[in-house]
């Protein structure tokens, strides 16, 4: 999974209805970027709590295990490598935006010294991350598995790299999105975002279960006097898809939870290795 794989393509790049058409128009001059790249990388920094047991079936599963964190996808930090370094754990994170690492490392600055030596973070696609340590836990929230099924074996081989890192009895937890109904699509949103130094509004839509089975956002913003646009895409899975790859490639589940809230329907599950 690449968040730099992206052209000048709008077809390509995920951007429906106004999106598309904005983008389009020569004369709004609209440069496309990753969605976890600047300026939207702020966009994950400042909305999104976690939704009813998420944060407690994590910590749950990771304390029975031990102490010892990987978590993928880590993003700037603030969903679980910071709070895991609070409550007295080892969290290192592998992201691929620098962008993201840099949110993070403005955040673990503000921690104690002794918190900070607990962590370590990686610039690397998840796929090629090689660990120099075994993990009593790898975690990858926020429905992360979803951005990993842009080849066909996407998701075997991500489950390969768990397996890599983890314990001989160590655990692994993760999340995914299952729904909505094929087109459902929502109306357009604006919020304000904080940045560095300022706010900036950002517009965003969702376009929900698509027939290839994808969910996508699109994104517009100003920001120091220029117009971004961005689009997200993760792949709405199955339950019984998630589970046949997990329980193929030795993993047996040994928690799950479910949790809806309007359009969003989401599945946590705890696996540890077969044997």
């Amino acid at each position: 999974m690449n968040d730099s794989n992206r052209n000048n393509n709008p077809e390509d790049n995920g951007l429906y209805g106004t999106f598309k058409e904005l983008y389009e128009n020569k004369a709004m001059e609209i440069t496309l970027v990753g969605m976890y790249e600047k300026p939207f990388n702020h966009v994950y920094a400042n909305v999104g709590g976690y939704y009813r047991g998420e944060a407690e079936f994590y910590l749950r599963h990771i304390r029975e295990h031990g102490e010892k964190v990987l978590e993928l996808a880590s993003g700037d930090g603030r969903r679980f490598l910071i709070p895991l370094l609070k409550h007295g754990m080892q969290a290192d994170g592998v992201e691929i935006s620098t962008d993201m690492l840099e949110l993070c490392r403005e955040k673990l600055e503000k921690l104690p010294e002794e918190q900070q030596s607990r962590a370590r973070l990686f610039n690397e696609d998840v796929y090629g991350f090689t660990s120099d340590s075994k993990y009593d836990a790898v975690i990858l929230p926020a429905t992360s598995i979803c951005l990993f099924s842009e080849t066909e074996d996407g998701i075997s081989r991500l489950f390969g790299k768990v397996k890599e890192a983890m314990a001989d009895k160590g655990v692994f937890i993760f999340d995914f999105r299952t729904g909505p109904e094929v087109g459902s699509e929502t109306v357009p949103h604006k919020i304000m975002i904080k940045t560095e130094n300022d706010r900036m509004p950002v517009v965003y839509q969702e376009f929900p279960g698509s027939p290839d089975g994808w969910n996508t956002v699109n994104f517009y913003t100003e920001w120091q006097g220029r117009k971004y646009m961005a689009s997200s895409r993760k792949k709405l899975f199955t339950g019984d898809e998630i589970k046949k790859t997990l329980e193929a490639e030795g993993f047996e589940i040994i928690d799950s939870l479910r949790y809806s809230g309007g359009a969003m329907n989401i599945e946590l599950l705890a696996a540890v290795l077969k044997g």
